[in-house]
């Protein structure tokens, strides 16, 4: 394991540096073998005889799908010729060099699935094609929602498109079709709690404007406060949404004669503890906003830094960052302006390097297209994470992902044939 480990202990080394521990980013005259992570194994170095097991045997799509759960990597595998095949997951604690395999996991979508804790959320089966069944990893168990319960409105074209399944904790917010065969209601916005051992759904009966022709282009789930946020382009509303009393209508944010105009079909918004992140136009120009939706008498606040638009926000304990077709910018509420730096790619997420937050950039599809691996503390600083296998070059990666608590990255890589890879990490 030896040059995997070394480039993240690389990793982890500049997060000290920049938690005060005056650690040189360089190797400044430390020997790095004696400052190497352990792997799975607990091997800290030696022969480097499994460096391709983790890095270099474990096919991804070049398009394909990566979602991240606690010690759960789920991938869209592909074959020898890099063509798709079907969904499939590894375990990174176990140094896995191939995946798992998921019982008869060619009757479900291999680009649309969801990870939360052990469980793995699966769209088709005996269901139907919209239909969710939840996978449990930790006992190999399998259970098909009926389709009664959940049958999604559209299964998103885009690794990253809006109105999917959207997952904080263990509550899966969903946007369901309207009396479609088999519906015991109309009710659009519905959510799954897979806490136990078979998923539950809770079904909200008011329907956004009161319309159950008004399918939303977006719901999010925000465990921390139980609330649902749901939007539409069109007529330019939130409604939240109270977990505990679903039969309650839905508090309204009306932004139709104030503006902004919301942006609800480019990119999936964020929520984190009451507090939304969104994309909206304000005239000809586009801007990222904040938005407390505890209180019906808030309003958006403009995220200064952001004009000519913002790309798959984040937030995260108050933090927020974007990318728009390349820079990176991140923030903190209720600081409204954005910093910027040198940090550049198309996908982003959040991991937790030691005690230190950090957000991650890299590319999206196909590796060979050139966005560096980067992390950033804040404050406009991002830097470039070493190739493990030359560590004077940076590594190029794309759909960079983590689970929730920031521990567990994925991500794709590529060979000198431009065949594209899973990588993993353990950042804690």
């Amino acid at each position: 394991m030896r040059k995997f480990w070394k480039s993240l202990s690389v990793f982890g080394l500049c997060a000290m540096l920049l938690a005060g521990t005056g650690a040189d980013c360089e190797s400044g005259g430390m020997n790095m073998d004696d400052m190497m992570m352990d792997g799975p194994s607990g091997d800290d170095g030696g022969d480097n005889s499994a460096f391709g097991a983790i890095l270099n045997l474990i096919r991804i799509h070049v398009q394909g799908r990566i979602a991240v759960g606690d010690d759960v990597i789920v991938y869209t595998a592909a074959d020898a010729d890099g063509s798709e095949t079907t969904v499939d997951y590894v375990v990174p604690s176990q140094g896995d060099t191939v995946g798992r395999g998921i019982p008869n996991a060619a009757d479900y979508d291999p680009n649309s699935f969801a990870a939360s804790g052990k469980k793995i959320l699966l769209m088709g089966g005996p269901e139907g094609s919209h239909a969710v069944s939840v996978y449990d990893t930790s006992d190999g168990s399998l259970v098909n929602i009926p389709r009664a319960d959940i049958f999604l409105s559209t299964i998103p074209v885009s690794n990253y498109g809006p109105g999917f399944l959207e997952v904080d904790g263990n509550l899966i917010a969903t946007i369901n079709q309207s009396g479609f065969a088999g519906a015991t209601g109309d009710e659009l916005i519905r959510v799954i709690d897979i806490s136990g051992a078979n998923p539950t759904v809770t079904k909200f009966t008011v329907n956004p404007d009161n319309n159950n022709t008004l399918t939303p282009t977006q719901a999010l789930i925000d465990a921390e406060t139980r609330t649902v946020v749901a939007t539409r382009f069109i007529p330019n509303k939130f409604w939240v949404y109270d977990l505990d009393n679903p039969t309650a209508a839905p508090t309204e944010f009306d932004f139709s004669a104030t503006g902004p105009t919301i942006i609800t079909d480019d990119t999936p918004f964020a929520c984190d503890n009451g507090m939304l992140v969104f994309i909206g136009r304000d005239g000809n120009q586009e801007f990222a906003y904040y938005l407390d939706v505890t209180d019906p008498n808030n309003v958006p606040v403009k995220i200064e830094g952001t004009d000519g638009g913002a790309f798959r926000p984040k937030l995260v304990g108050g933090r927020y960052a974007f990318v728009n077709n390349g820079p990176a910018a991140n923030g903190v509420i209720p600081n409204a302006v954005a910093e910027t730096g040198n940090g550049d790619g198309t996908t982003l997420t959040y991991g937790m390097l030691g005690a230190t937050p950090v957000w991650i950039v890299g590319g999206q599809d196909n590796v060979n297209g050139g966005n560096p691996l980067q992390y950033s503390p804040g404050g406009g600083v991002w830097m470039d994470v070493p190739d493990p296998r030359d560590l004077t070059v940076t590594l190029l990666a794309t759909d960079v992902t983590t689970d929730q608590s920031g521990t567990y990255l994925g991500f794709k890589f590529e060979d000198e044939n431009d065949n594209q890879f899973l990588g993993y990490a353990i950042l804690n």
